[in-house]
């Protein structure tokens, strides 16, 4: 996949061509060319990259139920769109639209979440037939919220009210 014009000459000033050929592949190529004089050496890298392509640092999150940043390196030499789905926009939300033929970091807003179950969500980066997909499992945790929880009577007794907020069922249990 890489030439060079040619490989020995004689002492003096040369152009030395290096010929890459199309990558088809969806990895990038790399090979170190050393030209040698003597005790002399010298490297020249050359990197290519793959054929239109997406790469994510990671594809999946695990964000506690208090929410949170999560932030993603895209690799990317195509022009890509971010896309929430809108089943998971309630909860996801990025923090600002990016487009890039390079490398870029992308910042989503996890909410907390209020639900006793966990939840999933997903992030797509894509770029025509190409898409990464960005999983997000966000833990979900019992909350169980008590206007009052200390009570203060007569001696005559009475009725107090406890207004009570729960994301799950519940039992009031009394003692003997």
């Amino acid at each position: 996949w890489c030439t060079v014009s040619q490989s020995e000459g004689a002492a003096g000033t040369y152009n030395v061509s290096v010929t890459v050929g199309e990558n088809a592949g969806y990895d990038d190529r790399n090979v170190v060319l050393v030209l040698t004089a003597g005790e002399l050496k010298k490297n020249v890298i050359v990197n290519q990259k793959q054929k239109n392509a997406i790469t994510l640092t990671t594809d999946r999150f695990e964000v506690g139920n208090e929410g949170g940043t999560i932030n993603v390196e895209v690799k990317s030499n195509v022009n890509y769109s971010v896309e929430i789905p809108e089943a998971y926009k309630s909860w996801i939300s990025q923090d600002s639209q990016t487009r890039a033929l390079s490398s870029k970091n992308l910042s989503f807003n996890i909410a907390e979440s209020k639900e006793y179950d966990k939840r999933e969500g997903e992030i797509k980066i894509s770029s025509g037939d190409i898409t990464e997909t960005i999983k997000i499992y966000q833990s979900g945790s019992a909350i169980l919220v008590l206007s009052q929880n200390e009570l203060s009577l007569s001696s005559e007794g009475g009725t107090v009210s406890i207004d009570i907020s729960s994301n799950f069922e519940y039992e009031v249990d009394m003692p003997d």
